[in-house]
């Protein structure tokens, strides 16, 4: 059996699908609890009136004839929440005003999440870019509980379907 050569880079991607696999649900769920916090919220759902309202007078507006400036630049109440979602980050705030208490107390467990996993992400890149190469780190990652050479085995053991290469029909 030849021997494979392990590079850094396939290391890297190792750890970069580990860390994707965790990091993206974490992040859903985050959202997705904030999203319902914050639509259940009696502003909110006076504020969500408000722009059905102002809507409804930009398209009478261009209805009649002043164009379609009004309408353009109203930005939907999603795209809204979704960048107050985004921008709301707890990790480094200790007394958040009183509005939001509520809204930082469900974000702060997925915020100090989010950053332990990021901050492992980045110690793995710190010992892999340390490492002598791309075997060495894998060998100190496997120690450290990320087995890469599991991950990289995992598509050999499949059945291949290669009916489509074959000649014939």
């Amino acid at each position: 059996m030849p021997k494979i050569n392990i590079t850094k880079s396939a290391v890297r991607d190792f750890v970069r699908s580990e860390y994707l696999k965790r990091y993206e649900p974490l992040k859903n769920a985050r959202t997705e609890a904030l999203r319902n916090a914050v639509e259940a919220s009696s502003l909110f759902v006076k504020f969500k009136d408000l722009l059905s309202s102002a809507e409804s007078v930009a398209n009478a507006l261009e209805k009649a004839g002043y164009g379609s400036t009004f309408k353009q630049s109203l930005v939907s109440c999603d795209v809204m929440l979704n960048r107050m979602i985004s921008n709301l980050w707890t990790a480094r705030i200790d007394s958040p005003k009183d509005e939001i208490k509520l809204l930082y107390t469900i974000a702060k467990p997925y915020d100090e999440k989010l950053e332990k996993l990021e901050n492992a992400y980045q110690s793995a890149r710190r010992v892999i870019d340390a490492a002598p190469g791309g075997k060495a780190a894998a060998d100190i990652l496997k120690s450290s509980g990320l087995d890469f050479y599991e991950w990289q085995n995992t598509d050999k053991g499949s059945t291949l379907d290669l009916s489509a290469l074959k000649g014939g029909d």
